[in-house]
């Protein structure tokens, strides 16, 4: 079916759609003057850029493509956020908008990606509208469990839904908690060995009260594996005996696959 109408952005950028099809908004194609001149298409006047139509109708159309004008990662947060807002005058659904692989979706992807300063503004933006980009605001939270919440000024906390300043809070001291308390677990010890003197454990359990103290004083939302591996190694040279060796590598292993486990998102 060949387009039958020309939308023009605010800056001049030219659009062509299908009328019929976006009757489906009835917001959209009352959301500025149509001319019908003879012999030529209508015209839809917007009030939105060039970069903000695009989003609109590749989500309008439900599409991943972007009328070839930019890629998702080129897609500023600004004009993602205008597009968010326009969605909603114009009564397209932000669901589908924002459904898996589309253009919308993958450009706030990229912007996670590229760190928790880019990724709290996502979320912001998310926590601005929901229970709408829920799903959106809990994929960001993931990238934010590296940001020091001490670094979110008043300004940026203005932006966000109270209910969801919380819930990034909680999110980081549930995971700090839990952190805690996977330690609480002792390596096995062994019974007497004639090439262990540490017949009673004493030495091996100093040795992982020693790590799980530090661990405990330095643990945060993100504490990576890496760390972890760190403090067993500082410790593990006190040891001759291997079956001690092999006790305490499996504990910090356990300790390592459950920490991989707790919940990463809101």
């Amino acid at each position: 079916m060949p387009e039958d109408i020309t939308i023009v952005s605010s800056d001049s950028v030219y659009f062509q759609a299908h009328q019929t099809y976006l009757l489906h908004f009835e917001e959209l194609t009352s959301g500025g003057p149509v001319t019908n001149e003879e012999h030529s298409p209508n015209v839809l006047h917007l009030p939105e850029s060039g970069s903000v139509l695009n989003l609109l109708l590749s989500a309008a159309y439900n599409t991943t493509r972007n009328g070839g004008q930019v890629g998702a990662s080129d897609i500023s947060l600004s004009d993602l956020g205008l597009a968010v807002a326009a969605l909603k005058t114009y009564g397209i659904p932000l669901q589908a908008a924002l459904a898996e692989k589309s253009l919308m979706s993958s450009a706030f992807e990229s912007h996670c990606q590229r760190g928790p300063t880019s990724a709290l503004q996502v979320y912001a933006i998310a926590a601005s509208h929901v229970p709408d980009l829920h799903v959106l605001a809990v994929y960001a939270s993931e990238f934010l469990l590296s940001l020091s919440l001490a670094s979110i000024s008043e300004e940026q906390a203005d932006k966000i839904d109270p209910a969801y300043v919380r819930k990034l809070f909680i999110l980081h001291l549930d995971r700090i908690k839990e952190f805690k308390q996977l330690m609480t677990g002792l390596p096995q010890t062994h019974g007497p060995l004639p090439r262990c003197n540490d017949t009673g454990g004493g030495v091996l359990l100093d040795a992982w009260a020693r790590a799980t103290a530090y661990l405990s004083w330095a643990a945060s939302a993100d504490l990576p594996n890496s760390k972890i591996d760190d403090v067993m190694m500082s410790v593990m040279d006190r040891f001759t005996c291997t079956t001690c060796k092999e006790s305490l590598q499996c504990r910090f292993r356990i300790l390592k696959q459950e920490w991989l486990l707790v919940k990463r998102t809101i």
